[in-house]
């Protein structure tokens, strides 16, 4: 069993809306020496309260409390809808904190009729968003993901970059609790760029750890880790530490320290980030820290320890009625109870986590409760019964790529195929779960293994064709030696099993060898490409252009440009070792290499990337690092004269059966580029391209093509090319 941090999402998101979110001491004293100063009932006083009352929310609940009772009198005598408005809001606000969801709903709904009769947007989005966060503490995703996007749809009208940015991240944070990472990361680097351009260090700090988590989630270690310290930096460079973003620094130190097992350390850290919690009331993160103590007491062997905790994370979770948080407290118990050897008790609680998990659409724990339900079948040796369910565990883990849940899988199915004699199923899934158990960082050992073996039985069979050969030679001299003394149609006989024995051999060696042509030419290709991708020139001049950043004391520039470069290092060699990746991921590093180019760009380029509504980019699988250096080629060449406005749109449509993308730049045209020495030779990417869209599309079956077009033709500015290209649909997704 294995707990990874869950972002505290619900909790906290509204905490970083509100400009100044801990009010400092002196700040509340000036407001309370203004009250103090102006004994008149009117709708001053009713101002000052809310201002008292919104300083005072996070650090001192009960104080709050005290002055909205007078508001609330004063508001109620003086009729004053602005001052209900706001008022009902911030109550709300308070009841998100105390983790009271359905109340939080309430007040803001009832805000934001107020605020419509005054046509206040500002406020409508404030309400929206709480209510948004207010479903997903309840685990009701879909409304959560509604109210979200109304508060974009308004923000984006009233330019309010930071709030776009927090709820797109909203969102996100929605697709990784549901295990739908790729889309997660999407929404994730879209908020990014939005909080790096208003320079949001408090939005950064619980970016980077939502960040963090997904990849911890997905095993990835070193990503995980990568994040969490981008975040613990950025927080560190902060001048106001804010309650909610330590709760996070703590927890997700914790999570670093269980994944390095170092318990004790990780249980000091969930024990502050709980003493935080219970110091503002905050239920769910009390409940979560309790989870993760819980945890690693199970990791410990103390699993009576844990059952304590996991009951009363249970009974929190009721009480705020955090349907998701009830699930996993429920497969938590169900585990105990497991391991305890309750298998009826285990059942039943697996049951009950099952209905929630599937009434909520959570593919993870959805998997995580039918795989408990299978393993107590399996010791009740209802073999069968476990069989449909452990299979109905497989498919989600494959199709949601969740490592733990297809090593769980393969790992029970592997006793159940045992148990009902079918030995070769057994070994098959056995194999399965021992390659699933190696890190995901072993993937080009693993590969190296299969080749050598495949070689091993290679060499195998053609040694023993050799031998054949050796005894059939030994046939033939015997039988010429006796040749008078046998009858000739025996010798005819032997010679035309020799022929046939060497023309089959011949015939097999010759299909072995064009599959091993075929192999090695993708492997050139690729070896090409990735070349051409990530040459040592591109390298060099990033890091003089780091250079040069640092020795003008360029300090955050030179932080952002290290960061981009790191991660379009990384996404580029981790995508080279795919034949196909998702859609998504080629877009991801398209966008990390514009951030990379535009850092050290004056005016920066214009860029935009629009995607047919048909398109998932999670589920379409295409080549690698295939539109990355048509992009390229635009910023390298397109714009050797012009320096304003500089502008590269990238598009794709779906056009019958056809994947297009289309690159098209408003630069000097492809004709009119500047004359190099190899002017009338095809550009090395394009070449390289050629060739992998011609592997590919015998490979799907789908035709792959390039065009290059100089936009003049058209009476337009530039270039355009035109990529068909191969894919593939990934119904895992």
């Amino acid at each position: 069993m294995r707990f990874t941090l869950k972002v505290f999402i619900s909790i906290f998101c509204a905490l970083f809306f509100l400009p100044h979110l801990q009010a400092q001491q002196a700040v509340i004293d000036s407001l309370k020496l203004e009250l103090k100063l102006h004994p008149e009932r009117d709708t001053t006083r009713v101002r000052m309260l809310n201002n008292l009352i919104y300083d005072l929310q996070e650090i001192d609940l009960k104080t709050a409390e005290a002055y909205i009772e007078e508001s609330e009198y004063l508001i109620d005598s003086l009729s004053f809808t602005a001052g209900k408005a706001q008022l009902l809001y911030y109550k709300g606000y308070i009841d998100m904190l105390k983790s009271d969801f359905l109340k939080a709903i309430e007040h803001n709904n009832e805000a934001i009729a107020l605020y419509k009769t005054q046509n206040n947007k500002r406020g409508i989005s404030y309400s929206l968003n709480t209510i948004g966060n207010a479903y997903y503490g309840l685990g009701n995703f879909p409304k959560a993901i509604e109210s979200y996007e109304k508060c974009i749809a308004i923000d984006e009208v009233r330019g309010d970059q930071r709030s776009v940015a927090y709820n797109i991240e909203n969102i996100g944070s929605i697709y990784a609790d549901q295990g739908y990472y790729d889309k997660a990361i999407i929404n994730y680097n879209k908020s990014r760029i939005q909080k790096e351009k208003i320079k949001d260090s408090a939005g950064l700090v619980k970016l980077y750890a939502n960040i963090g988590s997904i990849y911890a989630e997905k095993d990835d270690s070193p990503n995980a880790i990568e994040n969490f310290n981008k975040a613990l930096w950025i927080h560190s460079k902060m001048e106001s530490k804010m309650e909610s973003a330590t709760i996070i620094t703590y927890s997700n130190l914790a999570s670093v320290y269980q994944v390095q097992e170092r318990y004790d350390k990780a249980i000091e850290y969930y024990n502050k980030a709980l003493s935080i919690s219970e110091k503002v009331n905050q239920k769910q993160g009390v409940a979560i820290s309790l989870n993760g103590i819980g945890t690693i007491k199970i990791l410990q062997s103390k699993n009576q320890e844990a059952l304590v905790l996991f009951k009363k994370t249970l009974e929190i979770y009721k009480i705020i009625n955090d349907q998701k948080g009830i699930a996993v407290s429920l497969n938590n118990i169900g585990d105990i109870q497991y391991i305890f050897n309750n298998y009826d008790t285990a059942l039943d609680y697996y049951k009950q986590a099952l209905k929630i998990s599937e009434d909520l659409d959570l593919p993870i724990d959805i998997g995580r409760s039918n795989l408990g339900i299978a393993k107590v079948y399996t010791q009740k040796k209802q073999y069968n019964k476990a069989l449909e369910v452990a299979l109905k565990v497989d498919e989600i883990g494959v199709t949601h790529q969740f490592i733990d849940t297809q090593r769980g899988a393969k790992e029970l199915l592997t006793i159940i195929y045992e148990n009902l004699g079918d030995t070769k199923k057994a070994l098959n899934s056995y194999r399965h779960f021992k390659a699933l158990n190696d890190s995901l960082f072993n993937k080009k050992n693993i590969k190296k293994i299969t080749q050598l073996e495949y070689e091993y039985k290679y060499k195998q069979t053609l040694d023993s064709a050799n031998i054949r050969e050796l005894s059939l030679t030994k046939i033939v001299d015997s039988t010429s030696q006796d040749l008078e003394k046998s009858q000739r149609n025996s010798f005819i006989g032997i010679i035309v099993i020799l022929l046939i024995s060497i023309l089959s051999g011949g015939f097999i060696f010759a299909l072995k060898l064009r599959n091993a042509n075929a192999v090695n030419q993708n492997i050139i290709v690729e070896q090409k490409l990735l070349r051409t991708q990530m040459t040592p020139h591109f390298i060099f001049n990033s890091l003089s252009v780091l250079q040069g950043m640092i020795l003008n004391k360029e300090e955050k520039k030179s932080i952002s440009y290290l960061s981009e470069f790191s991660k379009l290092l990384r996404n580029n060699l981790e995508n080279s070792r795919h034949k196909m990746v998702a859609l998504s991921d080629e877009l991801a590093t398209i966008d990390s290499y514009m951030a990379l180019q535009n850092l050290d760009v004056d005016p920066p380029f214009n860029y935009s990337l629009t995607i047919d509504h048909q398109i998932d980019p999670a589920s379409f699988k295409i080549p690698p690092m295939i539109i990355q250096p048509f992009v390229e080629n635009a910023i390298e060449h397109a714009f050797v004269t012009k320096k304003d406005n500089k502008e590269i749109k990238v598009a794709i449509a779906l056009k019958g059966k056809g994947l297009v993308c289309t690159i098209a730049d408003n630069g000097i045209g492809a004709s009119l580029e500047k004359p190099t020495k190899k002017r009338n030779k095809k550009s090395l990417a394009t070449t390289i391209t050629e060739e992998r869209l011609k592997l590919m599309s015998k490979n799907y079956k789908v035709e792959g093509s390039i065009s290059v077009q100089n936009r003049k033709e058209v009476g337009e500015q530039g270039t355009l090319v035109t990529l068909v290209i191969p894919y593939k649909i990934d119904t895992a997704v």
